[in-house]
């Protein structure tokens, strides 16, 4: 008998912010329920007619591997994120899934981070009513570089700032 999955020890994936320790406890789980290679390696399928027994275990294991991976995924946007990027749920291969996941979630979020970016980098004063609607945004649009994960360093912070406000005030202004 299979042993049952221990879902406190799993990490539900919420996207790539949290990947590593989602595949770390997830290899953990894997491997207590010794069906980590059906995630991790190709296993052959054995011959359902020559050796039923192994063919059974093997069905087995991959079933139970892809219900482990299936218990992390409760999160909506890595679900919508999956399944934009082709994610055929027909497939019970738990190594397909997986390889999917790795590959799918750090590229869209590499995606994500750079238009956080190319917004906040893009923001001009001339494209609000007021100054105060105008920092509000870019207060904002430093949040989402935060969150992201992206670091701005100080010298680059006053300088975006310094160049929004000499581009939108005269020089002869006084501030």
């Amino acid at each position: 008998m299979a042993p049952t999955i221990d879902s406190g020890s799993l990490v539900v994936l919420r996207g790539e912010n949290n990947i590593d320790n989602w595949e770390r406890a997830l290899r953990i789980e894997l491997e207590f329920a010794e069906v980590d290679d059906y995630v991790y390696k190709t296993v052959a399928e054995p011959s359902k007619e020559d050796k039923p027994d192994e063919h059974k275990k093997w069905k087995l294991g991959r079933v139970h591997a892809l219900k482990i991976i299936n218990t992390t995924l409760k999160d909506d946007k890595v679900l919508t994120t999956l399944r934009i990027n082709g994610w055929d749920q027909s497939n019970r291969d738990p190594k397909y899934l997986f390889d999917l996941i790795k590959t799918t979630i750090g590229k869209v979020t590499n995606e994500a981070r750079s238009e956080i970016l190319e917004q906040y980098q893009g923001l001009r004063r001339s494209g609000f009513d007021s100054i105060a609607s105008f920092l509000n945004q870019y207060k904002l649009a430093r949040k989402r570089v935060a969150n992201s994960g992206l670091v701005i360093d100080n010298t680059i912070e006053y300088l975006n700032l310094y160049n929004i406000v000499k581009r939108n005030y005269p020089t002869d202004a006084k501030l």
